[in-house]
Formats: structure tokens, C-alpha cells, sequence
């Protein structure tokens, strides 16, 4: 985008640049047109100003928003090296912290047996419910679905509701 915006300054740049040094066109419309000639080069030379000005500061503009941009890029960049790097060292600390648990907690404690007891019926109690509910979850997907459509639905109901279902569509469509 700023190679575009560069060339489009640099073309306005020659445009005013050539018509500002038209120094024979000058002498010509001088002499020529005394005085309208030079009230109309005077208002080219004003336009190609303001337009090589404009598509100038356009220019830099965009330039100006791509550094920028491309600061803020690599600070973000450093930002994220520095958070996933804390990140790493958080993850190994909390897995330091878990074995220093289950070395501490695991394992059978010689001064409360009844503990013992009820942590291991826990764990059993605790496998059993995870393998019921992975074959309950099984079965959940590995099921066809019924596809239901409203005469199925009708003929399953009773059979009044099925003498009074056209009544009641009637009464809902008003």
C-alpha cells in the first residue's frame, strides 16, 4: 500500500514540477493573455499543489501507521515469548507441586487404617461410575435417532386427542 501511496506522491510531484517550470508557456500566456493567462496558470499551479500535498501527507500517513503497526507487532511478539515462557515454568512448577502431593498424600498411612478403607472404596466406587458412564455414552451415540413426524405423533396419541386434532388446528390458525 505505501509503494502505491510513494508512486502516486511521486507522479503529483512531477505534475506540479512540470507545470511550474514551464518557463515558455509562461511568457507565452503573458504575453498572450495578460491578464487571464495568468490567473489560470496560477490556479494549475495551486491545484497540482494541493494535490501533490495531499497525496504526500497521505503517503506519510500510512507510513507512519505501518511503523507503527510494526512496533506494536514486535512488542506483542516479546509479550507473547514472555508469557509462554512463564507459562512453561508454571506448568512445570504446578507438576512439581502435584508429585510432592502424591508423595506426601498416596499410598497407605500405617496410622489410620479406617482412612485407608474408605479411600480405596472411594476408588473403586470412583472406577466404577467412569466405566457405566463411558458404556451409557456409548450406547447415547451409537443409537439411530427416530426421525418423528407429525402423523407418527398423531397416531401415538390417544385417541381423542386424535378425533379433536384438526378442531385444534383450527383454532390455532385463528
Amino acid at each position: 500500500m505505501c509503494s502505491s501511496l510513494t508512486v502516486h506522491s511521486k507522479d503529483e510531484l512531477k505534475d506540479w514540477n512540470d507545470i511550474k517550470g514551464r518557463t515558455l508557456k509562461r511568457l507565452w500566456v503573458k504575453i498572450k493573455h495578460p491578464l487571464h493567462g495568468r490567473q489560470r496558470l496560477t490556479q494549475l499551479e495551486e491545484k497540482e499543489e494541493k494535490e501533490y500535498l495531499a497525496a504526500f501527507t497521505t503517503e506519510k500517513t500510512a507510513q507512519a501507521r505501518l511503523e507503527a503497526a510494526e512496533a506494536q507487532i514486535s512488542d506483542l511478539s516479546k509479550q507473547v515469548a514472555d508469557v509462554s515462557r512463564a507459562a512453561a515454568q508454571h506448568d512445570a512448577v504446578r507438576a512439581q507441586l502435584s508429585q510432592l502431593y502424591s508423595s506426601v498424600f498416596d499410598g497407605p498411612t500405617p496410622a489410620f487404617p479406617l482412612e485407608d478403607i474408605k479411600e480405596q472404596a472411594y476408588n473403586t466406587a470412583l472406577q466404577q461410575y467412569n466405566l457405566v458412564s463411558s458404556e451409557v455414552l456409548t450406547q447415547l451415540t451409537d443409537r439411530p435417532r427416530r426421525q418423528w413426524s407429525t402423523r407418527s405423533a398423531r397416531s401415538s396419541c390417544s385417541p381423542r386427542l386424535t378425533r379433536t386434532w384438526p378442531r385444534r388446528r383450527r383454532l390455532l390458525a385463528l
